[in-house]
């Protein structure tokens, strides 16, 4: 996936050549197709495993105790700051994924299945919902694709959402990691009878 990566940022989608991504991982190009089935699904793999994998690592190496909101609270700052640092790592991977569904549709076939990323999204609204006592604000499952769109963006886009002046990297990752925190506990927190939540 690794010899993948660099195949695909350096040439494109078009132009990538499953035999040289063979040649780079020191395989032969039947194991890949063995392993891949095509070279879309190569594609996707290369860009989504790695989402899941480090969504998996991080709940498994971060785990939290029972009723410890504190804990959790800064767990869950550490992660949508873990979040920005490895989507600013695969930029140039969602970045070609975009551009490959906008101006090469009509040339590559299987790749406008993005089920790697709704994986991802389901398995973090199941992490919303462990945690929630009783109805949500907002149904987990649109928290996490708000959460993460927010975050996609801003990194993706980051020279041209945020003009200078805006605030420094570290600045900006702090704003983002308050304004995704500041919706996930409105999701968690119960409503007074005016509408405002109550921690």
């Amino acid at each position: 996936m690794d010899a993948a990566s660099e195949e695909f940022e350096s040439n494109g989608y078009t132009r990538a050549k499953t035999a040289k991504i063979a040649k780079k991982a020191g395989v032969s190009e039947t194991l890949l197709f063995k392993h891949f089935g095509s070279k879309a699904n190569l594609f996707h793999d290369t860009i989504f495993k790695p989402f899941n994998e480090h969504f998996a690592e991080f709940k498994a190496s971060h785990p939290i105790a029972e009723g410890d909101s504190q804990e959790r609270l800064a767990v869950t700052r550490q992660y949508v700051r873990e979040v920005q640092e490895f989507l600013a790592k695969h930029a140039g991977m969602l970045m070609l994924l975009i551009t490959t569904q906008s101006y090469e549709s009509r040339e590559v076939k299987g790749i406008d299945n993005v089920k790697g990323l709704h994986d991802y999204l389901s398995m973090t609204a199941k992490n919303i919902e462990s945690r929630l006592q009783g109805p949500p604000n907002i149904e987990p499952l649109l928290l996490s694709c708000i959460s993460f769109s927010t975050i996609l963006s801003c990194v993706l886009f980051k020279d041209w959402l945020f003009p200078k002046g805006a605030g420094d990297d570290q600045t900006i990752s702090e704003a983002i990691t308050n304004f995704v925190l500041g919706g996930v506990n409105a999701n968690l927190c119960k409503e007074s009878e005016h509408g405002a939540p109550l921690q």
